[in-house]
């Protein structure tokens, strides 16, 4: 992607008010529910043992 396309999505994210995640259905509540029940998701994860972000 070129800096323009990269700008064009961005302002398609937050688009007419929302928030990226209100764009896909999340909020905020569910998302911090998601990372709590698959922490890999968004923090490194060693075996045996779950690095916080």
């Amino acid at each position: 992607m070129n800096r323009k396309e990269v700008q064009d999505f961005v302002l398609e994210l937050f688009a007419d008010g929302k928030t990226p995640s209100e764009r896909f259905g999340m909020t905020w509540a569910s998302l911090s529910q998601l990372e709590r029940n698959i922490p890999e998701l968004t923090c490194k994860v060693e075996p045996h043992s779950v690095k916080t972000a």
